[in-house]
Order: C-alpha cells, then structure tokens, then sequence
C-alpha cells in the first residue's frame, strides 16, 4: 500500500512540476547540434536519453536537485550501514566455519562432545541475536528496490511530457518522404518499362 501512495505522490508531483516548468526550447538532449560529453558516444547519448532529459531538469529545478541530494545520500547511508553489518556478520559465519572443525582433532570423545554442543548453542544464540538485523537489513534491501522503481517512474513520468512537446514541435514535414517515394514510383515504372522490352 505504501509503494502505491510514494507512486501517486510522486506521479502528482510530477504533473505538478511540469505544468508550471515549460520548457518552449528545445532540450539540449535533444538538440541535433549538441556536443556529447567525452567519452560517450551518439549511441550511448541516444539510449540514455531519458537521464539526459532528467539530469537537464534536475539543474533547473531546485526541488528535483533536492530530490537527487536525498536519494544519493539515503543510497550512501544504506551502503554503509549494510557494510557494517555485513561486515560483522561475515567474521561471525568465518569464526564458526572455521571452528567447526576443531572438536574433530580432540581425542576425548566427552569433551569433543562437549564442545560441539557449545558451538551449535553459540552459533544459535548468535542467529537468533542478529535475527532483528536480518529482518531490518532484509527490509532495506526491499524499500531499496521499492525506491528504484519509484525513482525510475519518476524520471520517466517528469521526461515524457519533454518528448511529446518535442515531437508536436519538430515533427519532420512528410514532404521529403512523399518526393523519393514518388521518384520511386516513376523510376521503378521506368525499370519495369525496360524489362517488358
């Protein structure tokens, strides 16, 4: 229910925005004249052009630049905070791992034993302590994707409103396309003249 409601909020905020931000210029995205940033070629310019078209409005709207700000640095604090629990977590599983073997090259098969009981018991403490931070690291990764896809909806939703009035604005005239297809017609008239000869 709550991806449903950040959805329609950002879907309205995104209408919003772009009412009142018209752009009557052409997008530098989509001038034909643009001079691509180094490194990328036309091809790479051209499958990303939503993010150009994003990143063009994001410099011009100061609530979109405030909106990336708090993305970048939620994305930021999640890695880290992920980092430090995985980090735990993983010199936990290798102290285990590598204990487990241990109580093999004990003789006394009592202590042996013993001491496999104390790991199993130590090792099922430490699962069921760290069990809230798997829940909440497991609910990160899930409100992560949750706000990727939000993220991603945006971006399109603020950019198609630019590619439509692009397309209204500089739609190609079909005259060009009407004259070769018309010489086409007479030329291949004309090739079927010379064959029937």
């Amino acid at each position: 229910m709550k991806p449903l409601l950040l959805l329609a909020t950002i879907i309205f905020v995104a209408s919003a925005s772009c009412n009142r931000n018209h752009h009557p210029e052409t997008p530098q995205a989509l001038n034909e004249n643009k001079t691509l940033s180094a490194g990328l070629s036309k091809r790479a310019a051209d499958n990303n052009l939503v993010e150009a078209l994003y990143n063009e409005l994001v410099i011009s709207d100061p609530q979109l630049k405030e909106l990336e700000s708090s993305v970048d640095n939620i994305d930021d604090r999640k890695s880290d905070s992920m980092e430090a629990f995985a980090k735990f977590d993983r010199k936990n599983s290798a102290y285990y791992a590598s204990a487990a073997g241990l109580p093999e090259s004990i003789s006394d098969s009592g202590l042996k034993q013993n001491i496999r009981t104390a790991l199993e018991n130590s090792k099922s403490n430490y699962n069921s302590r760290k069990s809230y931070l798997s829940k909440l690291a497991d609910q990160l990764n899930n409100k992560s994707i949750t706000l990727t896809d939000v993220h991603a909806a945006l971006k399109i939703l603020k950019t198609l409103t630019i590619i439509e009035q692009y397309q209204k604005d500089h739609l190609p005239s079909a005259a060009p396309l009407l004259s070769v297809n018309n010489e086409m017609d007479l030329l291949i008239a004309k090739i079927n003249s010379l064959i029937k000869k």
